[in-house]
């Protein structure tokens, strides 16, 4: 059948309009497809966003820069000050279906909330482009099997924190860089009076959480570095129980030996080990980026310096303990896709990221300010940390800092042998895992 010509004309309009339409969803002309950072225009949704670990203010500056893109795309923003109080609300909020669309997951639990989460879609977002960005740490945490569960904006790893005044009074010059050059240091920092008692502690290590901040993480932290392998390739079982591990918890126990050449610990010594060092009783401590701003409040006047955790002398890959949060999204979402355009506005670009690291005073996450960050005097030892960062999945973060915490308890008090208890704790680790 001969067409006529006004038929003519109307076929190719709507064959113009279908590619037209088709070019918009590919995203090559303005339209239907949302990219990394941006998209259409005309989405509408509503997104709650819950935060705690930024001023209000960042993520009201953030939000309204996303707006201009996104006009029709509100937000009720909820920050939390405290992140045990924030995870306890995301949970119930969650269990309820009344929770965020958006909120944030700690880097160590991500098998364990693996089920709350929509993952990053590969199309909006690649595994490619994952790597290109964020250092190793990132992909080990949030996309352990090819799924993006999280994106970043702070890595935070465990440092050696030292009083400089006690370091100079003792004729010392630098910190020590291996654990053999640490327990060197032990006999010259450590004041120990003839009834054994601690007057001054030469390092904040080989007690329990009772006395220690983060103990558990730097026993973790030894023990990655002598190549334990703390849970089965298939996170069905923790397997520290090893010589490795064992080496690893008698190399920590050592330090609160009483009549051991290296003694400088007791968990009777303190029962805050940041409260003792901002009082100068211990000379070095093992802490976080975000412990720092603690102990500026409690000692104006202290003199602090950070230097990278010592390493085996012997060896081959360095490794330190990480621990962060990042941003995702809910699986009870209705609007998954555009809660990813936000989170990717907001970590992948490096103007944005940037800000946040100036007001939050944390090191960054992203390759490029890491590199730029590298000789800054406050962060850039964390921020040359995060190549080298290292952590093992856990159901529970807190459950296993009271297991790691009874396990150094029951070593040093002699309740159990060094073996017993490490076997214990693994027991326990694996139950917790078995239990999810």
């Amino acid at each position: 059948m001969k067409l006529s010509k006004i038929q003519l004309i109307v076929i190719g309009i709507a064959g113009l309009a279908v590619l037209i339409l088709i070019l918009m969803l590919l995203g090559i002309i303005p339209g239907l497809k949302a990219g990394p950072g941006g998209g259409v225009q005309n989405v509408t949704a509503k997104l709650k966003f819950w935060t705690f670990d930024a001023s209000a203010e960042f993520y009201t500056n953030v939000i309204n820069n996303f707006k201009k893109n996104y006009p029709n795309v509100s937000f009720e923003q909820r920050n939390f000050t405290d992140p045990d109080d924030y995870e306890s609300a995301v949970i119930d909020a969650l269990a309820t279906g009344q929770g965020p669309d958006i909120f944030m997951v700690k880097n160590l639990t991500v098998p364990k909330n693996a089920g709350l989460i929509f993952p990053l879609p590969p199309k909006k977002f690649p595994l490619a482009s994952l790597r290109q960005l964020f250092p190793q740490i990132v992909e080990q945490n949030f996309a352990p099997s090819g799924k993006i569960y999280g994106l970043p904006l702070s890595i935070d790893t465990l440092a050696l924190i030292y009083n400089r005044d006690l370091f100079n009074q003792s004729a010392i010059v630098s910190p020590p860089t291996t654990w053999e050059e640490f327990q060197n240091l032990i006999p010259k920092l450590a004041k120990i009076n003839p009834g054994r008692q601690i007057i001054q502690a030469a390092a904040a290590i080989g007690g329990s959480e009772k006395s220690i901040s983060r103990a558990g993480d730097l026993l973790s932290t030894l023990m990655l570095q002598d190549g334990t392998q703390m849970v089965n390739q298939t996170f069905e079982a923790a397997t520290f129980a090893s010589e490795d591990g064992l080496r690893a918890l008698n190399f920590y126990a050592q330090f609160t030996n009483a009549a051991g050449p290296y003694y400088t610990w007791s968990d009777y010594f303190t029962n805050n080990s940041l409260d003792a060092f901002s009082q100068g009783k211990v000379a070095m401590i093992f802490n976080y980026a975000d412990s720092l701003s603690y102990l500026k409040s409690r000692n104006a006047f202290l003199n602090i310096a950070v230097s990278p955790i010592p390493q085996p002398s012997q060896a081959v890959k360095k490794a330190t303990f990480s621990r962060y949060w990042a941003y995702t999204v809910s699986r009870q979402s209705r609007y998954p896709n555009i809660a990813w355009s936000f989170i990717l506005n907001l970590t992948t670009n490096a103007d944005k990221a940037r800000n946040y690291i100036e007001q939050a005073q944390k090191p960054p996450a992203l390759n490029v300010l890491i590199n730029k960050y590298l000789n800054d005097p406050d962060l850039g030892i964390f921020s040359r940390q995060t190549l080298i960062a290292r952590s093992w999945p856990q159901i529970d973060d807190k459950k296993v800092s009271d297991i790691f915490s009874q396990m150094i308890e029951m070593t040093i008090s002699g309740r159990l042998k060094p073996e017993e208890a490490l076997a214990q704790a693994q027991d326990q680790v694996s139950r917790l895992i078995i239990q999810r």
